[in-house]
């Protein structure tokens, strides 16, 4: 029984040794991948903090971008909507001045064509009264003679 107690203390204190054995080599081991993982930490928090200052700049970069786009436009707008009110006044004002002309022209052609009729008539009645006295002149001729 000693001798099995014995062999069992062996035993234990072989897997003992070989359990502390295993521990030091597995410390060994976790501070060997402690340089590397601290390593991996810094370049992984390094590329974070670049893509992260990288994604700033374009979202400021994009910002100004659109604030200048945005004055552009409102300027563009507003040139547009003066020169659209400047053409309308214009307009206004050449409308005005067409149809006072069509006005004048209308009246000119009225005044025309009442002195062309009124001419007319008399160069009738002129021609009437010198057919009149033709007709005299020649009857008397006719008879005179």
């Amino acid at each position: 029984m000693k001798q099995t107690i014995q062999c069992l203390q062996d035993q234990l204190n072989l897997l003992a040794m070989e359990t502390q054995k295993d521990y030091t080599d597995l410390r060994s081991a976790s501070r060997a991948l402690q340089k590397p993982l601290q390593s991996v930490q810094e370049n992984i928090s390094s590329s974070c903090r670049t893509v992260e200052h990288q994604a700033s700049t374009q979202a400021d970069l994009l910002s100004s971008t659109s604030s200048s786009l945005a004055s552009s436009l409102r300027l563009n707008a507003d040139e547009s909507r003066r020169t659209l009110e400047e053409m309308t006044g214009c307009c206004s004002h050449l409308h005005r001045s067409v149809s006072g002309l069509v006005e004048r022209d209308l009246q000119w052609s009225s005044r025309v064509r009442e002195h062309t009729e009124s001419r007319t008539h008399e160069h009738l009645s002129l021609m009437g009264k010198i057919s009149t006295e033709a007709q005299t002149l020649h009857q008397v001729k006719k008879h005179g003679l």
